[in-house]
C-alpha cells in the first residue's frame, strides 16, 4: 500500500507528537494534605509601669494613692472566655527597714478598662476577663494604727494573677 504525501506529513506529526514529552494522556494523582493547629488558653500579663508609694501627712500609711504615689499599670491579655484576674496581696514589704511589717496591713484595688470593665475594692477577690485585651491600674497600700514607718526605703510588691480556666 503507498501513502500519499499528506498521509506521510501527519504520521509524521503524529509520530513526533507521541515521542514528545508531555504530550501524552497524564495520570491524576490527587493526595490530601493536612494542616493541624492548636490555640491554647493563654493569658498575659504585662507591666506597663510599676508604681510609686506617697506617705500620708501622719506616716501612718504608705499608698499609690497618697500623695506622691503613683498608680501601677498592667496590660492582660487572654484569648478565652473565663479567665480571671486577681491580685495576690503582699504580706511584707520587700525592702524596709527593719521592724516595718510589724503592725503593717497590706491591701490592694483595681480598676479595669478595655474588653472587661470593672472596679475591685478588694484586689484580692478574682474578676472574671472576657477575651481581649484589658488595661489594669493597680493601688497598693501600707497601713498602721499607732506606730510611725521609721525613715528609709521602701518596696511593696504584689502579684498580679491571671487564671485560666
Amino acid at each position: 500500500m503507498t501513502y500519499g504525501p499528506k498521509a506521510v506529513i501527519v504520521g509524521a506529526i503524529l509520530g513526533v507528537m507521541l515521542l514528545r514529552p508531555g504530550t501524552g494522556r497524564a495520570d491524576t494523582i490527587d493526595q490530601a494534605m493536612s494542616f493541624t493547629g492548636e490555640i491554647t488558653a493563654s493569658c498575659v500579663i504585662n507591666v506597663m509601669t510599676s508604681g510609686q508609694l506617697g506617705v500620708s501627712a501622719d506616716h501612718l500609711k504608705m499608698s499609690s494613692k497618697e500623695i506622691g504615689g503613683v498608680s501601677g499599670v498592667a496590660e492582660i491579655t487572654t484569648n478565652i472566655t473565663g479567665s480571671q484576674i486577681q491580685i495576690v496581696n503582699p504580706s511584707a514589704f520587700t525592702v524596709a527597714p527593719s521592724g516595718a511589717d510589724t503592725g503593717s496591713l497590706f491591701s490592694t484595688e483595681y480598676t479595669l478598662t478595655g474588653v472587661t470593665m470593672g472596679t475591685m475594692a478588694d484586689g484580692a477577690v478574682a474578676t472574671t476577663l472576657l477575651p481581649g485585651v484589658t488595661a489594669m491600674t493597680l493601688n497598693v497600700e501600707a497601713a498602721r494604727s499607732d506606730t510611725l514607718y521609721p525613715v528609709g526605703n521602701y518596696t511593696l510588691s504584689p502579684t498580679v494573677r491571671c487564671i485560666t480556666p
